[in-house]
Parts: C-alpha cells; sequence; structure tokens
C-alpha cells in the first residue's frame, strides 16, 4: 500500500514536471530530492526509511488481517453501547449538575 501510493506519487509528480528521461534533468532531480525528503522523515518518524516503511506496513497488514471481523463488529457494537450509556450519563449528570447551582442559589 505504502509503496503504491510512493510509486503514484512519484508518477504524478513526473507527469507535472514533464519528461524526466535525462538522468541528469531538473526533472529527475526534482523527484530524487522528493523521495529523498520521504526517507528523512521516514527516518526521523523511526521507520528507517521507505524500507522500514514497507516492513511496518507488512507486519501490521499481517496483523490486522488476521482480526476476525465478525469479532471487530462485535467490538464496535459493545463500544456504540458504552458511547450510549456514557452520553446517557453524562446528560444525567449535567441535569444533577443544574439541580444543584439551582438549589444552592436559592
Amino acid at each position: 500500500m505504502a509503496c503504491g501510493l510512493l510509486f503514484h506519487a512519484v508518477l504524478g509528480l513526473l507527469q507535472i514536471v514533464g519528461d524526466a528521461t535525462d538522468p541528469n534533468g531538473p526533472r529527475l532531480v526534482a523527484v530524487q530530492h522528493l523521495v529523498a525528503e520521504i526517507d528523512a522523515r521516514l527516518s526521523e518518524g523511526g521507520l528507517d526509511g521507505r524500507i522500514g516503511a514497507l516492513a511496518a506496513e507488512r507486519r501490521l497488514r499481517a496483523v490486522v488481517d488476521g482480526i476476525d471481523a465478525n469479532a471487530l463488529a462485535g467490538w464496535r457494537a459493545e463500544l456504540e453501547t458504552a458511547q450510549a450509556h456514557l452520553e446517557t450519563l453524562a446528560g444525567r449528570l449535567e441535569t444533577l449538575g443544574r439541580l444543584k447551582r439551582r438549589h444552592g442559589a436559592s
């Protein structure tokens, strides 16, 4: 996925800047700078450049692909139920707070 996105980004840049067949041409240099910048940012992020980012993506994909879709749906339903309960509780606490302020003001 990340490799594909990077490839398409570089191809897009090539289309924007024009023909990059000249290895010393400014267009290819621009792409090289882009790739170097991406490598630097990925390295700063602890991913050891493009190679590390691709390896991390493969590891994450292996983990995520192993999660059962039905289990995810069940967890989502549980979280939605918990969210609804918390929203109800927040409303009740707000009501209680208004009653306390009103009682304290009298």
